[in-house]
């Protein structure tokens, strides 16, 4: 039996080939978003630019692998101890909630895992008429990993009302481009002028896409 310290030199020397789990582009765009949007908030705690923080070189490094211990994490050429005092938790648990909902081979978890209890405090939420936005600080987590447990609650969940998470102007302007085909989220955001994020595009979208 090869030990994962044989196993870790046989790879090193190409003498077997590491299998890659098959990730979708889109997905590591919406990562890459997501520990942006991370970054952003960490380097205004800071008062530093956000390539101090952490360069985009090695945000694209750290979607590649998705590290989930300090110490894969810390493995990443370029990011340093400074970085991880800063933003490495962070950074840990936007990929840890990114992966409640992708799993490694790219797909959306089944139900059962989706709506698992880390869901219900947001369903809760949702119920009693929190905007997204809210649900994010309440819960201290990024928005863009709010919508995406949104999303998922839209997609599994018939009988509650979602008009108060996201503003209900914004279902009324992407519907007749979501109807002519327009569902990529960059494009929307650009025919409406930057109007609104990408996590509150996410939803918008669940919305339109379960009452077809």
């Amino acid at each position: 039996m090869i030990t994962n310290k044989g196993l870790e030199f046989l790879k090193e020397h190409g003498l077997v080939e590491e299998k890659k789990p098959v990730v979708d582009y889109e997905q590591n765009l919406e990562l890459f978003h997501m520990l942006k949007e991370v970054r952003a908030k960490t380097a205004a705690k800071f008062n530093q630019q956000p390539f101090l923080i952490c360069p985009d070189e090695t945000i694209r490094e750290i979607i590649s692998r998705k590290p989930d211990t300090k110490f894969t994490l810390m493995g990443i050429p370029g990011f340093t101890e400074r970085m991880y005092n800063k933003i490495g938790e962070d950074i840990l648990k936007t990929i840890e909630e990114f992966s409640l909902l992708y799993g490694n081979d790219g797909k959306r978890v089944n139900k059962e895992n989706a709506l698992a209890s880390e869901l219900e405090p947001v369903l809760k939420m949702v119920k009693e008429g929190y905007s997204m936005q809210e649900i994010a600080k309440l819960t201290k987590t990024a928005e863009a990993i709010t919508a995406m447990q949104i999303e998922t609650i839209i997609e599994f969940v018939t009988d509650v009302d979602f008009s108060k998470v996201v503003d209900s102007k914004l279902k009324t302007a992407i519907a007749p481009y979501y109807k002519r085909g327009i569902r990529e989220m960059k494009e929307l955001k650009k025919l409406l002028n930057d109007a609104y994020s990408f996590p509150e595009l996410r939803i918008a979208l669940a919305l339109l896409k379960v009452s077809v």
